[in-house]
């Protein structure tokens, strides 16, 4: 089975925006449920009745950090290694 990879990005006010670049392919949407319909669908208009041969796959990126510090949120501490015994 092949592989369709869509890497995601939420856009304003947290519609998701998600883009195949392989095929040159983007969809948006308001929720994950409904990101993988559109996905679906633009697949169907795309490759026709061969569409079923395809998975979808979507890459969420990680949230990066400056992100959490702007929205005021405190970022989780390293636990602390234990030392080993001598």
């Amino acid at each position: 089975m092949r592989e369709v990879v869509f890497s995601v990005h939420r856009i304003h006010q947290g519609a998701l925006l998600a883009h195949a670049d392989a095929l040159k392919l983007s969809v948006s949407a308001a929720s994950h449920e409904e990101l993988h319909h559109e996905a679906r669908d633009v697949l169907i208009r795309h490759f026709g009745a061969v569409h079923s041969t395809y998975r979808l796959r979507f890459d969420w990126p990680t949230r990066p950090i400056n992100t959490a510090l702007s929205a005021g949120k405190a970022l989780p501490r390293p636990a602390a290694q234990a030392e080993a015994p001598a």
